[in-house]
Parts: C-alpha cells; structure tokens; sequence
C-alpha cells in the first residue's frame, strides 16, 4: 500500500487529489462511507482505470495508544 496526504477534496461528486510520499499526484473518484479531511494521512492502492492511475482502497491512518502512560515511540500505527 501507498501513503499520501489528501491534497483536494470536491464534495459534489466525492472525488478528489492525493499527494503520495513521493509527491506524485493521484487522483481518486467515488468515495464511499470515508469522511476524509484535507492533510489527512491515508493508505490506498493504485489501478490503472480510463482516465490514467487512480487511488483505489483507500484507508485512514489510525493511531491507537494502548495505555495513556507509553511515550510517542511506544504508540502503534494501524492502517
């Protein structure tokens, strides 16, 4: 899986830009049940659809902390 920020976001027809790790643009369509926010940190895979690469799966990183005494070394990343 990939990880990028999301970049833009176009409520009408629920599509939008991801900006991966290595600050390529991909563009998504079709959000389902994800209420994403711009900045946010997502998971995604990438098909080759009609119009060129398109992010597909898309995920929200999860940060849990399992006891409010670990430190931020100590907190898990779940995706």
């Amino acid at each position: 899986m990939r990880r990028g920020k999301i970049k833009s976001i176009c409520l009408t027809n629920r599509s939008g830009i991801i900006i991966d790790e290595n600050r390529q643009t991909i563009g998504f369509s079709r959000l389902n049940d994800l209420d994403l926010e711009l900045n946010e940190t997502v998971f995604f895979e990438i098909e080759m659809k009609e119009n060129g690469l398109e992010a597909v799966n898309i995920k929200k990183m999860q940060i849990l902390a399992i006891a409010k005494n670990y430190s931020a070394a100590e907190i898990l990343l779940l995706h």
